[in-house]
């Protein structure tokens, strides 16, 4: 079933060389939506690294969406302590941003940030936009 192009959702990833996703899961006190610890076989493939996944928020529309990132914000500042050492012991934490956009067939737009980057624009009090248009109505 489609959704809306208003919809977004917003997933929190942690990837870590070896640690437990039962202490990932403790650590955060939310359950995943999907995890798997290094070295697990999943049908053909052995994981290489311990992957944790959550669907943290979903809504639609502009003020919901504020309202998730106001949430993940505020998630973010309870389990510091936790994402601090987590990204110590070698871990790598990552928010995926989704909004559906017209289009037919696979991914229109696909964009990665590293943490370092969105940090460093956070302490300068700049802002990031992301668009991504319609090849038919976009701006000239």
């Amino acid at each position: 079933m489609a959704k809306p192009i208003d919809t977004f959702w917003l997933d929190l990833k942690l990837n870590h060389d070896s640690c437990d996703p039962k202490e990932i899961t403790d650590g955060l006190g939310i359950q995943p939506s999907f995890s798997a610890r290094s070295g697990q076989v999943l049908g053909t493939i052995t994981r290489k690294s311990t992957v944790w996944m959550c669907h943290f928020r979903e809504g639609v529309g502009d003020d919901v969406f504020v309202q998730a990132l106001e949430s993940l914000l505020a998630f973010f500042d309870h389990s510091a302590k936790y994402l601090e050492r987590f990204k110590a012991s070698g871990g790598e934490i990552e928010i995926e941003v989704n909004q559906p956009v017209g289009m037919d067939d696979g991914i229109l737009f696909n964009l990665h940030l590293d943490y370092e980057f969105l940090k460093a624009c956070g302490e300068r009090g700049i802002s990031l936009r992301v668009q991504a248009w319609s090849a038919d109505d976009a701006p000239r």
